[in-house]
């Protein structure tokens, strides 16, 4: 009876094991959002007491919440990819001249943060790879116009051709990439990293390109997208770029520009003078130090939970990337 049982409960044994490791490798995650004033600047000091979460419905606690950080805190390092665009609105020179305030980015981040640089066309090419060291942004900006010639005349063995989706496939494989580091990255480990991608762009976008899986695939890695836009860029890329930051978690602004800004419309203070994207690194490193966030609730076996969260504050905006899991 023995031979005839064993084969049943070791197959038992085996999936309570595998249930158990898989508890084990699959950690909760923890859900970021941002809470922003009028000016799309973080709306720090807000407690959990101040927000509403609900749960599939139903009022929900927001377990282990963490409040958002100020301007010059450095405590959780990043992971970030910035992506420079090759078009004739974005010009080598105006990129040369923002190679100080490049390498300068590190002096606004936890010491483990890695940084890497892409040039971007029909395809993409590492010009930095994700480092930690200040030269090599430094040169990756000051080569973007003769990397872009080199790559237009003979593509190198990296090269990544992108096809008709663009720099939406520039941005798909990016995210992957950032998640795999932030992953295996040995001085990550055990720390609570950021993700953010940087697109200095002016040209447009693929126009039946559905961004909908592209937001939802940077919501599950928590990679939020800041998006930087040349003056030549029209009303209709700003809004598709400010959809997309909107999703991501992040902020759209021109280059150079004092503050966030949503349209080009509202675009006064935008300028192209050596070290103006100090302005938007700022804001970016100001907005990603401003994410609240929580652990996600348990999701059952085979079940899906719905997020939605709210704030008892007046006149602030929330981006909550992350409303369904798993």
């Amino acid at each position: 009876m023995f031979g005839v049982q064993a084969p049943a409960i070791i197959a038992i044994a085996l999936a309570f094991v595998e249930a158990v490791v898989a508890q084990g490798a699959a950690p909760r995650e923890r859900i970021y959002f941002s809470v922003l004033n009028r000016e799309h600047k973080p709306r720090l000091g807000l407690m959990e007491k101040d927000f509403v979460l609900r749960i599939n419905g139903r009022p929900g606690v927001m377990e282990d919440f963490r409040p958002g950080k100020g301007n010059a805190d450095c405590s959780r390092p990043l992971a970030a990819w910035i992506l420079l665009e090759s078009s004739r609105f974005v010009s080598s020179r105006v990129i040369a001249d923002q190679a100080d305030t490049a390498a300068g980015l590190f002096d606004m981040l936890h010491p483990d943060s890695a940084v890497g640089v892409r040039l971007i066309t029909d395809r993409a090419e590492t010009l930095a790879p994700l480092t930690r060291h200040r030269r090599d942004l430094r040169e990756a900006f000051t080569r973007f116009g003769e990397s872009r010639r080199e790559l237009k005349a003979v593509p190198r063995d990296e090269t990544v051709f992108l096809g008709e989706d663009g720099m939406f496939r520039a941005i798909d494989i990016a995210i992957t990439g950032l998640n795999n580091f932030r992953l295996s990255d040995p001085s990550l480990q055990g720390k609570e990293a950021l993700s953010a991608l940087i697109i200095i762009a002016g040209a447009g976008l693929s126009p039946w390109y559905d961004e909908r899986n592209l937001t939802a695939k940077a919501a599950r890695h928590a990679v939020f997208i800041y998006p930087i836009l040349m003056p030549e860029a029209t009303h209709g890329l700003w809004r598709r770029y400010s959809e997309l930051a909107q999703s991501a978690a992040g902020i759209l602004s021109g280059f150079g520009a004092l503050s966030p800004e949503l349209n080009s419309f509202k675009s006064r203070t935008m300028n192209l003078d050596r070290d103006a994207l100090t302005f938007n690194f700022i804001q970016i490193v100001r907005d990603l130090n401003g994410k609240y966030s929580f652990l996600a609730p348990p999701v059952p076996p085979g079940g899906k939970v719905e997020l939605e969260l709210k704030c008892r504050e007046k006149d602030v905006h929330i981006q909550l990337p992350r409303k369904r899991l798993p």
